[in-house]
Formats: C-alpha cells, sequence, structure tokens
C-alpha cells in the first residue's frame, strides 16, 4: 500500500461574507472550484456568513459559537475568505476558532498591507474599484454627461465605495456634477431616479440596500432599470451585466476566487504563507454588455481594446468555426473507420461461418436442456438457441436467427440487454446479473443471466448466454420477507432459550418497552417485571410451560423511563420435529389502553354526575345572585324555572331539552350584577338614560356566558340575551320579531313577565290575577308568542299549583 493512500485528504474551509444567492459570492466560488476541481483530493467545507442581510454584533458572536461548536474536532490547511466581513472576522477570530490556520483573502475593499501587519499567516487578493478608470471611461463614451449620480447604499461597503468615490472626484473639473444617492427609501430612490436629466449617467455599485431595508440585486435590477432608469447604466460589479447595464471596469469575482484559490494550492502543496505576498493589482476587466451599447449608440471603436463583451451576436464564421473543425475530424475519422469496419466485417463473416459449423453438433445437445441458451454474434445478433429460448421469449427460431434484441422485445428491453452486453464485451469477465423484463411481451418476467464470450482463433468472436427463469421464487421471497417485516414490526414476539434469558426481540417488542435490542438480548424477561408479577402467576408460567403446554394471561410491565403498560401473553414452548426443545415464544397484545380505558370510564362517569351537579347548583346560585341584587326573592327563581319547564313540555320539546332550559332559566337576569345599585334597585320609574343601562343586561349576561360549550350555560346564554325580545319586534336588544325569537327566549319572557307581575318589587305591588290575564290576552301577539298564551290559559291550573308551592315566605 502507497504511502499516498495512507495520507489524509487536506482540509480547506470557504468563508464567505455574504449568502449563497449572491452573484458575488458564486463567482468567487467558481473561480476557486475550477482550482480545486477534483473533490477526491480536498474536503471542501463552505460557510456563508449573509453579513448583506445581518451585520449586527450579535449575528457575528452567533456565528462564532456555531463555528466554534461545528468544527472544535477539526482542523483546517488553509483558509479561503471572501470580501471585508470574513477578513476582519478571521483577523479576529480564526486563533481561537480554527487554530491559526493560514488565511488566503478575496474580495477585500481598500487593502493596506498595514491590515495584515501582525497577521504573518495571512495572504490574498485585493478588490479595488478603480473608480477613476470607470469615471473616465463614461465622460470618454458619454462626452455631453453633465451629471454622473452614484448609486451606493450606507453599508460599510457602500461607506468605504462612498469614500473612494470622493477622492477620485475632486481630479475632475466643475463642468461635471458627482450626486451620491445614498440615505434614501426605495420609494424616494425610484422618484429620483424617474426623472434624471437627459445627459446624465448612473454609476451603480454591485449591491444597494435601501433607508427602508428594502434591496436592489441581481434578482430584480432588470425590472427595476427597465421601469424607471432612462439613461446609461455603468457598474463595477460583473454579476449585474444583463440587467441593463452598459458594463463598465469590472471587479471580476471569478478571477478574485481563482487567484486566491492558486495561492492556496501552493500552501498545501508547501510553500511557506509567508513567501506568498497579496497581490498589488485587482484583476478587473472592461466587460459590456454589446446589447446595451446598441441601445445607446455606442461606437464599440471607442472601447478599449482589452474589452470583451457578452450577448454579442457572432458572424456565421464565428459562431459555427467549432462545428466545421468537428465535421471536417469527424469525416476523415468516419473515413478511417469504415475502411477498418469493412476489414472487421470480412473476419466477422468468416468466424461466424466456422462457429455456425463448430455449434451444429451441440444443437441436439443443447435442445435436450430445459434451460434457455443462445449464443450472440459480437453485433449482438443471435446465432443460435435452444428451443428453451424459443419457449422463453415465445419465437421460433427461425424468427430469431440473425436478430436482435430489438427485433424481439420491446424498446427498454432491448436498451437494457444491449447494454449489459456491452459491458461484458468491454470488460470480458463472467456477467451474472437479474432483471425484470418482459422478454415475451406478456408480462413482465423476473431472469437471471449467466454470461461468458466465445472465442474462435483466440479472438473474441460473440456471447454465450444462459437464463433461468426466477419469476415465482422472486414472488415467494418477497412476500416471505414483506410478511416477516410486518410481523417484526407490528407484533410484540419474544424468544428466549430454556433459561428464559432472550434471544430475540420484534422491533414492536422494542418499541413498547423502549430499549433497544442489545439491551435486551441475554436478559430474563423479569427485567420488565420485576415486583409487577405475583409469585404465584411466575410458578403458574413455568409449570405450564414446563409441561409442554400454552400458557395465556395478563401480564404488567414497566418500560425504561418506568411507566407502566399491560400485555395479554400467550408463552409457547417449541420443539423440533425429534422433540428436542428450540425455544419458548411469547406473543403479545398491547392492551394498557384498553386497561386504561375502562378505568378512565368509571371515573369518567363518577365525574360527569358530580359536574352536572355541580353545573345545576352554580346555575341556580348565580341565578338566585343576580336577582338578589334587584332585591327578588330566591323562590322567583325556582317559580321561572318551573313555569319555563312546564311551557317548554307542552309547547313540545323533549323532557331532556325542557330540563336543561328549567336549570338555564335562573340566569336570566344574571347581566343585571353589572348594572349599579342606584338603577337597579331605584323604587321609581326609571329614566330614559338609565332604562338605556338597564336594557344592557341582557347583552352583559350572554357575553358572561356565550363562551361555553356547556349545554345548560349555552341555553342560559340564550334565555339571558333575548328574554326581553317582544314577538312583534318592539323588544331590546336586538329588537327580533316572531319566530327569529329563540323559542327559550320566548318562554322565558312569558315565565318571567307573569312571575314578575305577581310579585311584589321594590318600584311596584303585586298584580291581581285577572288584571295579569287581561294583560296577557291584550299582548298576545305583540309581547308574546300567541302559542305560548295560549299553553298558558290551557294549562292555568298547573301554573297557579307552581306559584302555590313556591311563594314567598
Amino acid at each position: 500500500m502507497s504511502s499516498s493512500f495512507l495520507e489524509a485528504k487536506p482540509n480547506v474551509l470557504l468563508l464567505h461574507s455574504y449568502h449563497p444567492s449572491s452573484v458575488w459570492t458564486h463567482e468567487i466560488n467558481s473561480g476557486i472550484k475550477s482550482v480545486f476541481n477534483d473533490p477526491n483530493q480536498y474536503n471542501i467545507y463552505i460557510e456563508y456568513m449573509d453579513t448583506k442581510r445581518y451585520n449586527s454584533e450579535i449575528h457575528f458572536n452567533n456565528l462564532k459559537n456555531v463555528y466554534q461548536e461545528k468544527y472544535k474536532n477539526l482542523k483546517f490547511d488553509v483558509i479561503l475568505s471572501s470580501d471585508n466581513n470574513a477578513f476582519n472576522f478571521l483577523k479576529k477570530y480564526n486563533q481561537s476558532l480554527f487554530r491559526n490556520t493560514p488565511v488566503v483573502f478575496s474580495g477585500v475593499n481598500n487593502f493596506k498591507k498595514e491590515q495584515i501587519k501582525d497577521y504573518e499567516n495571512f495572504t490574498g487578493v485585493p478588490e479595488k474599484n478603480d473608480i477613476k478608470r470607470n469615471y473616465d471611461l463614461i465622460i470618454k463614451l458619454h462626452p455631453k454627461t453633465k451629471t454622473i449620480y452614484n448609486l451606493v447604499d450606507s453599508t460599510p461597503t457602500g461607506k468605504s465605495v462612498k469614500k473612494q468615490m470622493q477622492q477620485v472626484i475632486n481630479k475632475y473639473n466643475k463642468n461635471i456634477t458627482f450626486e451620491f444617492l445614498d440615505q434614501l427609501t426605495m420609494k424616494e430612490l425610484i422618484s429620483k431616479l424617474k426623472v434624471l436629466p437627459k445627459n446624465s449617467v448612473v454609476f451603480h455599485n454591485a449591491f444597494y440596500k435601501t433607508k427602508d431595508d428594502k434591496f436592489l440585486d441581481h434578482s430584480n435590477l432588470k425590472n427595476f432599470i427597465k421601469d424607471y432608469i432612462n439613461v446609461p447604466v455603468y457598474t463595477t460589479a460583473r454579476g449585474l451585466l444583463g440587467k441593463g447595464i452598459i458594463g463598465g471596469y469590472i471587479v471580476n469575482g471569478y478571477s478574485q476566487g481563482k487567484e486566491a484559490a492558486k495561492m492556496a494550492k501552493k500552501i498545501l502543496n508547501g510553500v511557506d504563507i509567508k513567501n506568498l505576498h497579496p497581490l498589488v493589482e485587482s484583476p478587473n476587466t472592461y466587460i459590456f454588455d454589446f446589447s446595451q451599447l446598441k441601445k445607446f449608440n455606442i461606437n464599440i471603436n471607442n472601447l478599449p481594446n482589452d474589452s470583451i463583451f457578452i450577448n454579442k451576436k457572432l458572424s456565421p464564421l464565428e459562431l459555427y468555426i467549432k462545428e466545421i473543425i468537428t465535421t471536417i475530424v469527424i469525416f476523415v475519422l468516419l473515413i478511417v473507420y469504415i475502411i477498418t469496419l469493412l476489414i472487421n466485417i470480412n473476419k466477422r463473416k468468416k468466424a461466424e461461418v466456422f462457429i455456425r459449423k463448430q455449434l451444429s453438433f451441440q444443437q441436439d445437445l443443447i435442445d435436450n436442456v430445459n434451460t434457455p441458451i443462445y449464443y450472440k454474434n459480437l453485433k449482438k445478433e443471435y446465432i443460435g438457441c435452444n428451443k428453451a429460448f424459443e419457449k422463453l421469449i415465445n419465437t421460433p427460431k427461425d424468427e430469431i436467427l440473425n436478430k436482435t434484441a430489438y427485433d424481439l422485445t420491446d424498446l427498454e428491453t432491448a436498451k437494457y440487454f444491449h447494454e449489459q452486453d456491452d459491458i461484458l464485451l468491454h470488460t470480458k469477465k463472467v456477467q451474472v446479473y437479474e432483471s425484470s423484463s418482459n422478454i415475451d411481451g406478456k408480462g413482465i418476467k423476473d431472469l437471471k443471466f449467466y454470461k461468458n464470450l466465445f472465442y474462435h482463433d483466440e479472438e473474441m468472436a460473440g456471447i454465450v448466454g444462459v437464463i433461468f427463469d426466477i419469476t415465482e421464487s422472486k414472488a415467494l421471497t418477497y412476500e416471505l420477507n414483506r410478511t416477516l417485516q410486518t410481523v417484526d414490526k407490528n407484533v410484540i414476539i419474544s424468544k428466549t432459550d430454556i433459561k428464559g434469558r432472550v434471544i430475540y426481540v420484534s422491533k414492536a417488542f422494542c418499541e413498547i418497552s423502549g430499549y433497544n435490542e442489545s439491551e435486551l438480548i441475554g436478559k430474563t424477561h423479569t427485567f420488565l417485571t420485576t415486583n409487577l408479577i405475583s409469585n404465584k402467576t411466575l410458578e403458574d408460567i413455568i409449570q405450564t410451560i414446563s409441561n409442554k403446554q400454552i400458557w395465556s394471561g395478563e401480564l404488567l410491565n414497566k418500560n425504561k423511563n418506568g411507566e407502566l403498560f399491560t400485555l395479554y401473553t400467550i408463552i409457547t414452548p417449541e420443539y423440533d420435529k425429534n422433540g428436542d426443545f428450540i425455544n419458548y415464544t411469547a406473543i403479545s397484545q398491547d392492551i394498557t389502553a384498553k386497561k386504561q380505558m375502562e378505568q378512565a370510564k368509571n371515573e369518567i362517569e363518577k365525574l360527569n354526575i358530580e359536574i352536572k351537579d355541580t353545573q345545576k347548583e352554580v346555575v341556580f346560585r348565580m341565578g338566585a345572585i343576580a336577582e338578589a341584587r334587584s332585591k327578588e326573592t330566591g323562590q322567583h327563581v325556582k317559580r321561572v324555572a318551573e313555569y319555563s319547564k312546564l311551557l317548554a313540555l307542552h309547547y313540545g320539546l323533549e323532557e331532556e331539552e325542557a330540563e336543561i332550559l328549567k336549570q338555564a332559566s335562573p340566569m336570566h337576569d344574571i347581566g343585571k350584577v353589572a348594572i349599579p345599585d342606584n338603577i337597579l334597585k331605584k323604587p321609581g320609574k326609571l329614566t330614559d338614560e338609565e332604562f338605556e343601562i338597564m336594557k344592557t343586561h341582557t347583552t352583559i349576561g350572554y357575553e358572561m356566558l356565550r363562551g361555553s360549550d356547556r349545554p345548560i350555560l349555552k341555553t342560559a346564554a340564550i334565555v339571558a340575551f333575548e328574554h326581553q325580545e317582544k314577538y312583534d319586534g318592539s323588544g331590546y336588544p336586538r329588537g327580533l320579531k316572531g319566530d327569529n325569537i329563540h323559542i327559550y327566549g320566548r318562554i322565558s319572557a312569558l315565565a318571567d313577565v307573569f312571575d314578575a307581575l305577581g310579585s311584589d318589587r321594590c318600584y311596584k305591588k303585586a298584580w291581581e290575577d285577572e288584571k295579569i290575564f287581561a294583560l296577557f290576552k291584550e299582548q298576545k301577539g305583540k309581547h308574546f308568542d300567541p302559542k305560548l298564551i295560549n299553553i298558558f290559559f290551557e294549562h292555568l291550573d298547573e301554573f297557579l299549583v307552581i306559584r302555590e308551592k313556591f311563594k314567598d315566605e
């Protein structure tokens, strides 16, 4: 084994300042990968700091913590960084995070050697936007320019670029004005750009973040320029070309990454980083969008000689020169190939004649073999087969010979057979493989192929193959495996040896017990049932299975988390055909839920009874409290409840619903708990303002009760809300009319008024019955439901019995 095989691959970290979708970052990545282009030689790790969008100290501290945890056990051989934020981050944390790994930076703006004075393990490629060359280019191509608008933001990078621009601007005369478009919201920026004067140019930095945190980048720049900018636009960023920008003296991310990667590779090859000095010049290039040059009528003869163009239409010769050369080469090769092919065809024909003669004596022999056998020549044409092969593909021999698989089966199957034949002819090794094929056109069959080459005069002459139909055995194997997997997954099974030690557990057993297989194998089942099974039950199990009988019953177990679960278990002793013991098999059903449900059902039944009783008591007490505030007796609450039930039953409601209404009716005035005493207990007539306040007791009561899902409280909410509505629509709070008023509200209204008129109040004396009856008849169809009034008079004796039974003390 060579020493190079034993050497570990170098670990290389790419630390990018920005996010993966950044075009600039993508270009740098592409440049790096053009050098580190063999993944088998390096372990490449990539991190994106995303500092264009997140640039706080908290973010940088979070990144430090993440990298510290992520790479605490990994030593890098070299680190490549892109842009200033990653560069400064490594200056600060390289020693603590990455143990002073050599760093090759790229894309660092305004780089000065003093920045790495105390960092001997740093070198790299500076990024310098040559602002002056771009200004000179703009003035040369647009000599009538009066104003250059610099589109820069207020991010750290933007401020750095602005500083460079200001230093250069001082070198130009006053005939040209330079204006900065920064500190603007997106709306302000659009308003400014839409009205730029004719003799102006926009100079755009690579990235723009507005004052209101909106972004202008490669993803939306094309539409932005199209919609809002009508003057020429230049840039220093390669990734923005093709978005409506003419071009410029471009900082090339690909070149940045490539040059940095070359330096990193030298370090990996043993060059001391101290001998690798940072590049002096940024590798920039003049690049232009040909379509934009045409749009603004710019003469390409005025462009620098070394300019690069995108979107340029080539002449036919330029466009197809590679194809023309390739065609000529192919033509020459084809002539050579045809000559060679003709020679080989002649040789093969002679060989095939010999082979046919040689195989003729074997035909009778192989025809008596039930396994399909065939022969092919090097053109993959069948030149022989036995009867079993004819039967397999359901084709007579004379229709098989001199045909290929494409002539005998479907396209997909034939293509697969030819591909396998090509592999055999290339490797020249015995070939064994399985295939599912529709070889006879009657359905898919599972086949197993054994193939080899045969030779003539020591030259390869063809292929011989043997086919076995394994369709049935594959189906049986699949069904068996599927059944076993289903059983293992869903059936709680365990097997133990004669001493009760576990030798097998199913996945279902592991899942319910909480233990994995390795924790259970070799232990006894008492591991799960300690102190949970009585000695009597344990003795019964041992005695039963020792007598070669099956034991069944319920067993309480404890899982890994200490939770109890109950299994109904059947234990079967198993013996081989000679009567020798094999193992005990236990198959169990989880009945924990069933047991819990039985217990819970009993407890719930008891609890429901208590809840209902408590609920009724609470409703009654709350109703009584409301009535007590208005100096009404508790008997009033009981009478209204009884009247309500009696009316409901005679109206046709079911007993259960009528009973719920009875229990809910005491809450009809619950909203009065929120009415001030000076109004609620006023002995005289209420003013209009006071009456409006009093009317709110209906909505207050409804809001207090409406959120409950309990039948009594839901009914009480309706009663509280609608018991003051009147049949003719003159009631409150909503002025409902007729059957739009819930039956509960109509019943409660009649019951409450009947009892209120017949009882003393702080503001009135009780009415005589005849006066009440007269009012009811007069208010039939107005205040009250006519049907309920009829019911009241038809069963008046019953109402009077209730009033007498619950009369005030």
